[in-house]
């Protein structure tokens, strides 16, 4: 009946061991004291048996211990990398925006740089070609100088408009 207390306290026990230790010790210890202190062979026998089957549940109950423990601090620390896998992600989601804009903006002025005005356009002068409706004869495409030129100037007169309404932001 000890032996079948003690094989359940490692199970219920073992994931703090000063109980389990105040559960077994107490029952099994002086059982194989007073096996001991009988002095015949069977009695003594009882009791290194007694001794032995404490000794195999100490250690299990120590490992089992061990395992909960490891567990318990791997799920933490698991918890804690999801954490900062989540923040990270975040972080890096964050800058790419950021990096975005900056590859399309110009820093001074907050406008789009030349390249992304470039690519929209060519990609909006592709999308507004295809809907054009074609009475029979495509009109020429646009050579890329010629878009450029456009471009540029549209730009110039939008730049020079600025310039003029904003006094004090070109020195000259």
């Amino acid at each position: 009946m000890l032996g079948g207390m003690t094989a359940g306290a490692v199970l219920l026990d073992a994931p703090y061991l000063p109980a389990f230790v105040a559960f077994v010790l107490p029952i099994l210890a002086p059982a194989s004291i007073a096996f001991a202190m009988r002095g015949d062979e069977a009695s003594l026998a009882m009791g290194l048996m007694l001794v032995a089957f404490t000794i195999v549940h100490a250690v299990v109950g120590w490992r089992a211990n061990r395992e909960i423990v490891d567990t318990l601090r791997l799920q933490a620390q698991r918890e804690n990398l999801t954490a900062d896998l989540y923040r990270t992600t975040a972080e890096l989601t964050r800058r790419e925006a950021i990096l975005r804009i900056m590859a399309n903006h110009d820093q001074l002025t907050g406008l789009f740089n030349r390249h992304y005005l470039l690519e929209t356009l060519e990609r909006e002068l592709a999308r507004a070609q295809r809907r054009r409706p074609d009475p029979g004869r495509r009109p020429r495409p646009l050579r890329c100088q010629e878009w450029r030129t456009r471009l540029h100037r549209s730009v110039q007169l939008i730049a020079h408009g600025s310039i003029k309404t904003r006094r004090g932001s070109c020195r000259g």
